[in-house]
C-alpha cells in the first residue's frame, strides 16, 4: 500500500478512521517530533463517570499527572532496580510450576496470571509472596476483585 498511497494515509476499519505510518522518517516525524498529536487513545466506551486510569485515559495534562504519580510510586517499590528482577523471576518460576501441574490439559490461565502479578505486588508491598492456594491470599484477591469489578 505504501507504493500506492505513500508514507502516511488513512484507512477506515469498521467505523474507525486509522492513520497508517510507513517508513522510519514518517514514524519519527509523528511520534518523536509531534507526540502530543499522535499520543491519544481511542475512546473505549467505558462509563462516562468511571475513571479510566492511566492506560485507557486520553493523553493530556491528567494523563501526564497520573503517569508521573504512577512512575514515582513504582520506583519507590523498586521498579528499575535489580531487587525487583529477583521477585519477578521467583514468581515466574512459581507460575511455570502451577501451569505444569495442569498436565497439558486445556486450562484458562488468566487466574494464574492475575495471581502472579498480584504476588509480585504483594512481595513488593508486604515483603513476601503467597501460595496460590493460600486462604489469606485468596481472600485478598477476592476483595480486590470486588473493589475493581
Amino acid at each position: 500500500w505504501r507504493q500506492q498511497y505513500g508514507d502516511i494515509f488513512c484507512v477506515r476499519m469498521a467505523n474507525k478512521l486509522v492513520v497508517v505510518l510507513n517508513g522510519h522518517q514518517a514514524i519519527q516525524d509523528a511520534l518523536i517530533k509531534q507526540p502530543e498529536v499522535f499520543s491519544d487513545r481511542p475512546p473505549f466506551g467505558l462509563s462516562e463517570d468511571k475513571d479510566e486510569g492511566l492506560v485507557l485515559s486520553s493523553y493530556g495534562e491528567g494523563w501526564k499527572r497520573k503517569r508521573k504519580l504512577t512512575l514515582t510510586a513504582l520506583r519507590q517499590f523498586g521498579m528499575g532496580k535489580r531487587s525487583l528482577e529477583g521477585r519477578i523471576t521467583e514468581e515466574a518460576r512459581a507460575l511455570c510450576h502451577v501451569i505444569a501441574k495442569t498436565d497439558g490439559n486445556a486450562t484458562n490461565i488468566s487466574l494464574f496470571l492475575s495471581n502472579a502479578v498480584s504476588n509480585v505486588i504483594c512481595s513488593m508491598s508486604f515483603g513476601e509472596r503467597f501460595d496460590y492456594n493460600d486462604a489469606e491470599f485468596l481472600t485478598l484477591m477476592e476483595l480486590i476483585s470486588k473493589m475493581v469489578g
